[in-house]
């Protein structure tokens, strides 16, 4: 199953604040979704790792772009890692959500995974606040990640991320400066207009000036124009060796059927000579390691 954090249009106001600063549901509803979610999270990058989620133990792991809730990176802990997070706009701890979320997560895993060590859970929800001895949280973009040191971070993950940063390049480089030889990165990468996900592809019609200014106004959370091809030389070109990419979302057929004779009018625009086989790819993730 693909996963990618779902930013509905009724999220994006303009005005009001990146997402992970306006305030959340703490319903029954919204905790049950956000606890499975950080779990399926969690379990999609086990399945890649060498020796699954043993593979974490006393490892340095940087999650990216976490989002309003730190879940994912804090099982990585309760598998023994040293957990880093960072995001330009780092949700900070909401009394109101985070303990009743966390409280949720941890009676999740304790009943699904008997014996994995909850302290990391138990030490956050007692103490009503992140500590840097269980999670260090990074109020920083990933285009400058000079406050980490180089060659300190064996594994960086990021989940629907990378389409919200302005340089992906920038970011890339910094991840390689701080990646340990042989470490490995993740990335799950949303290629879609955030705007209106049953268009995926709408944001390619935007000339560069028209769209920079709507990513500016958006935080972001629109989405970036950049297509697979173009994130893969990103990665490239700053270092690291890609070891797949996997496809795991595609626009239908009738939405291009409908969409390329427009993007071909578009005759000012970057994107009009784009090959139908890369504008299909709407989703997918990078596996990547530093040699």
């Amino acid at each position: 199953m693909s996963l990618f954090k779902k930013f509905f249009t009724s999220h994006i106001k303009p005005g009001v604040g990146p997402v992970n600063f306006q305030a959340h549901d703490i319903s029954p509803q919204a905790l049950e979704h956000d606890v499975h979610y950080a779990i399926q999270v969690a379990d999609n990058y086990f399945i890649h790792l060498p020796t699954g989620a043993s593979f974490l133990k006393n490892r340095v792991v940087m999650e990216a772009g976490p989002g309003i809730n730190f879940g994912t990176a804090l099982i990585f802990a309760c598998y023994h890692a040293r957990v880093i997070v960072t995001d330009m706009y780092l949700a900070p701890w909401d009394e109101n959500y985070h303990p009743a979320l966390y409280s949720l997560l941890r009676e999740k895993l304790s009943k699904e995974r008997p014996g994995l060590d909850m302290t990391p859970l138990d030490t956050l929800i007692a103490r009503g606040k992140y500590t840097p001895d269980i999670i260090t949280c990074l109020s920083t973009p990933l285009e400058d990640l000079s406050v980490v040191s180089g060659e300190s971070i064996d594994i960086i993950f990021s989940n629907a991320v990378i389409e919200h940063l302005h340089d992906p390049l920038q970011a890339f480089r910094e991840m390689e400066r701080i990646t340990r030889h042989k470490g490995r990165g993740f990335h799950q990468v949303d290629f879609r207009d955030h705007r209106d996900f049953d268009r995926p592809l709408e944001h390619l019609l935007m000339n560069k000036n028209s769209f920079e200014e709507l990513f500016a106004t958006q935080h972001g959370e629109c989405g970036n124009q950049y297509r697979h091809n173009e994130i893969r030389h990103f990665i490239e070109d700053a270092g690291f060796i890609v070891e797949r990419f996997i496809p795991n979302m595609f626009a239908s057929d009738s939405y291009l059927d409908e969409f390329i004779p427009r993007l071909r009018a578009c005759e000012e625009y970057g994107y009009r000579t784009e090959s139908r086989d890369i504008l299909r790819v709407i989703s997918g993730q990078f596996h990547m390691y530093k040699q």
